[in-house]
């Protein structure tokens, strides 16, 4: 049974619409899930060990940071734009998991992706899409095998901490009363 007042839905909705800082806390959370299950870490467990199944979670780490990128990608698209839509929608082109869409919608100026960095998000794509959630996708040429090398695992966390840098130094969360906290804590005023 969901209890909740209308107005108050209303509420909540309108300041996550406008909370760019929201988009950030869940790419943070999507990527600390990623981290428990990151089979890098567990590489040398033997097969048998519970660890072992680790190594099984590639695709659900993957889909859990491709998430993450997209979070991080709709919170600058955000705070760039000031809202996430409005008159309780969000805007048509934030529900896109395309990552070469929503990195079409960046300030190129201020957030630039590279091609490589591109090509690694567009390979996270299809995990979010449908390799970390299913056993197959919905057409068999869409069926593929993934190999990534220590460098392309090294640029994919170092581009993750980038965009969270660039969301985190520009982002807010709207408050109750419509006023601001930034997520970079020096950009909020001092009390008193």
């Amino acid at each position: 049974m969901e209890i909740i007042d209308e107005s108050l839905r209303r509420k909540i909705f309108e300041n996550i619409l406008e909370s760019p800082g929201a988009w950030l806390m869940n790419a943070w959370w999507l990527k600390r899930a990623a981290e428990e299950i990151d089979w890098w870490t567990h590489r040398n467990a033997d097969i048998q060990s519970p660890e072992g199944d680790f190594q099984f979670m590639v695709p659900v780490f993957h889909m859990l940071l491709g998430l993450s990128f997209e979070n991080l990608l709709k919170g600058i698209v955000v705070a760039q734009r000031g809202s996430a839509g409005k008159a309780g929608l969000v805007d048509g082109d934030l529900t896109t998991h395309r990552m070469h869409d929503l990195v079409a919608l960046l300030d190129q100026a201020s957030v630039p992706i590279s091609t490589k960095e591109l090509a690694i998000l567009t390979q996270l794509e299809r995990y979010v899409v449908w390799a970390g959630r299913y056993p197959l996708p919905k057409r068999q040429e869409d069926i593929f095998v993934q190999t990534w090398s220590v460098e392309e695992r090294q640029l994919m966390l170092s581009l993750w901490d980038r965009l969270y840098g660039v969301l985190r130094s520009m982002g807010w969360l709207t408050k109750g009363n419509g006023s601001r906290l930034w997520t970079d804590s020096n950009r909020n005023a001092p009390k008193g």
